[in-house]
């Protein structure tokens, strides 16, 4: 008989595995290997509805077809009862989680009251806190936060570069772990300056820095119609220059 293949799942439906067999005792043998299951005593059974297949009915079985390979003393379930029942224990598991969060333990230790009696046994919450605050340094968090520092002490930092520092302190300040990634800091700095809407000192031309007395007039725009016109006659003159050209090479 030809080879053929099959889709095997194990018996919680949390594996399954595609296998191609020639006969009955080959795909139990190869489905087991796949599903990591003991060889000996294992049955198959069509996984839609529980029938058991055996080597005769196996002939019979289409190529695809989904079964599942169980041991001989595991029950069948349908697909919904599966579901049902995983349903089932992840809601007792959070319940359990829950009640295990919230629970007062009662200690069989008393307390002593002012007077030297005995008072009530000691309580015990275990109930877990969800947000934990830490102190943190402001001083060295700034420093820390510098995306521009000089090492030169006679230098001066730009307008800029005060600006990004500032705007990277006030980022680190809601979130102080970002001053271990100074890439990305830098990146919310500069996003941060352009949402503040800071204004960019624009550098003057090198012409103003030679002439900063020369006061040169702006060339005044040309119009679109004469720019034209202007690109077209100097198109005909290229074209003649090109042919008087090739005359001369000839």
């Amino acid at each position: 008989m030809a080879l053929r293949p099959f889709k095997i799942w194990n018996s919680s439906r949390t594996i399954k595995k595609t296998v191609v067999a020639s006969s009955f005792e080959m795909l139990i043998e190869r489905g087991a290997e796949k599903l990591e299951l003991q060889k000996n005593g294992l049955k198959l059974i069509l996984e839609e509805d529980g029938s058991e297949v055996d080597s005769e009915y196996f002939a019979f079985l289409l190529q695809n077809t989904v079964l599942q390979l169980l041991a001989i003393d595991e029950k069948w379930e349908s697909h919904a009862e599966v579901t049902k029942d995983q349903s089932v224990k992840i809601a007792a598991s959070d319940v359990r989680k829950e009640t295990v969060s919230n629970l007062n333990v009662k200690s069989r230790q008393k307390t002593i009251t002012s007077t030297g009696a005995l008072g009530p046994p000691l309580s015990l919450s275990c109930k877990t806190p969800t947000n934990v605050t830490l102190p943190v340094d402001i001083g060295m968090l700034k420093d820390q936060a510098k995306i521009y520092s000089l090492i030169d002490t006679n230098e001066k930092l730009y307008n800029y570069h005060k600006a990004i520092n500032e705007a990277a302190y006030q980022i680190a300040l809601e979130n102080p772990m970002i001053v271990g990634n100074k890439t990305e800091l830098n990146k919310l700095a500069v996003a941060k300056l352009d949402i503040d809407g800071y204004s960019y000192r624009k550098k003057k031309s090198r012409s103003k820095q030679l002439n900063p007395d020369v006061d040169t007039p702006k060339r005044a725009k040309i119009q679109s119609d004469f720019r034209a016109s202007r690109i077209k006659e100097v198109s005909e003159d290229l074209t003649e220059v090109d042919k008087q050209v090739q005359l001369c090479t000839k």
